[in-house]
């Protein structure tokens, strides 16, 4: 197994957001070492916070896959995939640990993966992905539905009024009650109304915290006070740990960090002239990419598919806890459908200020790429200038630095020639 090239190391602003890393990264070692002691854990995705309140360890194949994409393993993975006849357009966001299924070997992070107790589908983009988990793991597999289109959705549904279609609600979350109790069954660990109650009452505080920091960092007229690769280093957080008790005292520590910046006039890049968009699925392999144009350009670039998500996840458990953690996620990334999306990111951009938007060419998934082709065209219609870079978000392999780097300093040398604040 060789690794042919290492990205650039993302440059962080914020104290505390190293510290999210110095977190994560002792709770991932206590995870694995529990895990090699023989704690159970489950293989997949769902509602996170349900796991959590449980005190049941998920690792999702994303976070998994992830840390091989930053470990430039994309290749030898995704060749172990592509040898059993998959197609290279297999959603690899969640199938590229598949890789280490098919051919495990000591050089994965971790040790490799041992055995879940179960493989747990949910807001899955390809069901069939986690069945071959299940096979090739040889452990049940947990599916439930989650009906993601929708014929009608309202103007500005990421700000309004619930919206989403009572009867789709009412169906997935009687599954996600069944899919519970096989939880306990499989896993001897029970679950406690009670116990998601009080998490989900921290993640809604959590959520306010980061929503009040995505508006002091981005949402006021002058430069950003911290950048994309601030909030994508609280992504493990944010993804992973809503609710916990530490988490929700670490971010506290955020946003009494950017609330004293803002107090202080301090910005991440004094001489800021243009505010980019990273509407895709983060770099993880290459995160210092998106610094390179700070100097030279004053060019920062901003993230909206994260933190700025935080004020949608609120939900109320007091009356149904499992109903309040099955809606805090579903459709609450970029709403059912590409029209959906591309409303949402032209809102982002009047509202966070932002001159472009750098979008992948092929992306993560095939919806996704779809996806990304509609909303380039429909940010085109809005007058907001559009790059579609031809990378996928963890084939470090097929990356060319000086080819991407060449392209986005044209897009931003453009915008500032011609362009305007939208």
């Amino acid at each position: 197994m060789t690794r042919k090239w290492q990205g650039a190391r993302s440059v962080k602003r914020l104290e505390s957001v190293r510290e999210a890393t110095a977190l994560n990264r002792a709770n991932n070692e206590r995870m694995w070492a529990d895990i090699a002691a023989g704690k159970q854990f489950v293989f997949g995705y769902g509602p996170m916070e349900l796991f959590n309140a449980m005190g049941l360890y998920l690792i999702l194949p994303v976070q998994y896959g992830s840390v091989l994409a930053a470990k430039q393993l994309y290749g030898h993975y995704q060749s172990a995939i592509e040898r059993r006849g998959y197609f290279s357009s297999l959603a690899n966001y969640e199938s590229l640990p598949l890789g280490y299924c098919f051919e495990p070997d000591d050089g994965a992070p971790y040790g490799g993966l041992p055995k879940p107790a179960a493989i747990f589908g949910g807001y899955m983009q390809e069901p069939g992905i986690y069945e071959l988990y299940a096979r090739e793991f040889d452990v049940p597999a947990i599916m439930t539905d989650d009906p993601y289109r929708q014929q009608r959705i309202p103007d500005g549904w990421w700000d309004g009024p619930e919206w989403r279609d009572r009867r789709i609600v009412d169906f997935s979350v009687e599954e996600l009650r069944t899919a519970v109790r096989m939880l306990e069954q499989l896993t001897g660990v029970p679950y406690r109304e009670t116990d998601l109650r009080d998490l989900m009452m921290r993640a809604n505080e959590m959520s306010e915290y980061y929503e009040r920091i995505v508006q002091l960092g981005w949402g006021g007229p002058g430069p950003a006070l911290f950048t994309a690769t601030d909030a994508y280093s609280e992504v493990a957080v944010f993804e992973t740990h809503f609710g916990q008790e530490w988490a929700l005292d670490h971010v506290k520590r955020v946003h009494a960090e950017v609330a004293e910046r803002a107090a202080d006039g301090a910005v991440a890049v004094p001489n800021e002239r243009t505010r980019l968009l990273w509407a895709g699925t983060p770099l993880w392999f290459n995160l210092g990419f998106l610094n390179a144009w700070e100097e030279s350009h004053g060019a920062v670039f901003i993230e909206t598919m994260y933190l700025p998500r935080a004020k949608r996840l609120i939900q109320d458990p007091s009356e149904d806890a499992l109903r309040a953690a099955f809606l805090r996620r579903h459709m609450k990334y970029t709403g059912s459908s590409p029209k959906a999306a591309a409303e949402l990111i032209i809102s982002q951009c009047r509202e966070f200020g932002v001159d472009g938007v750098v979008l992948p060419a092929r992306a993560a998934t095939r919806d996704t790429v779809a996806s990304s082709r509609y909303m380039a065209l429909a940010l085109k219609r809005a007058g907001i200038d559009v790059l579609q870079l031809d990378y996928a978000p963890f084939d470090s392999e097929a990356w060319d630095q000086e080819a991407m780097h060449a392209q986005v300093t044209d897009f931003i040398e453009g915008i500032q020639v011609h362009g305007q604040r939208v």
